[in-house]
């Protein structure tokens, strides 16, 4: 799923989600970087989440 126009990623992956009003950051196992979503996607990444 994309989250961010530099990223796309696997949302089984996720161990942790972050934010605050700057947004939100995801934390993906096997990746050591944080991903940023960009507030185009918050809503659709949050609802897919949450499902899960």
């Amino acid at each position: 799923m994309r989250c961010h126009r530099s990223y796309i990623i696997n949302v089984d992956h996720v161990q942790h989600i972050s934010g605050n009003l700057q947004g939100y950051q995801l934390e993906l196992s096997g990746f050591k970087n944080i991903v940023p979503v960009s507030r185009s996607y918050t809503r659709r990444i949050k609802t897919l989440l949450l499902k899960t």
